[in-house]
């Protein structure tokens, strides 16, 4: 039996188209065309458009769309299939630890400044109080 890219080949030659005929008329480019017949799927951008073009294809070659559609389709997902089984993971390890540098000591000045108010200097103390009239 015939494969899909085969039948695909056999009646665009016999209807006496090049790739070069069938990528003007249908605006697929040539080498998809190649792929097409080859059953290179991988050569092509995915499985939609695998399908949509072996629709177009084939109604233009006046083939049977959705025979050739449900067997790629089947190419397909069989290919999926057995690319999901074959994967391995290697194994990952950890980060690499990073030295970090020390922070250098806060400036005194800062210190002052956000110290809380039990802490103040003696002569903020003063002032308080004269300002809160006690």
């Amino acid at each position: 039996m015939a494969t899909a890219g085969e039948i695909l080949r056999e009646a665009r030659l016999a209807r006496g188209y090049t790739i070069d005929d069938i990528e003007e008329k249908l605006n697929i480019r040539g080498k998809y065309i190649f792929a097409l017949e080859s059953e290179d799927f991988d050569a092509l951008p995915g499985k939609a458009y695998v399908l949509g073009y072996v629709k177009n294809y084939a109604r233009f070659l006046m083939l049977d769309t959705e025979a050739l559609a449900a067997e790629v389709r089947k190419k397909i997902d069989a290919a999926d299939a057995m690319a999901m089984t074959t994967i391995e993971l290697a194994p990952v390890s950890p980060p690499p630890e990073i030295e970090r540098e020390e922070a250098p000591p806060p400036k005194k000045e800062k210190e002052a400044a956000f110290a809380p108010k039990d802490e103040a200097k003696p002569k903020e103390k003063a002032r308080r109080r004269r300002c809160r009239g006690a």
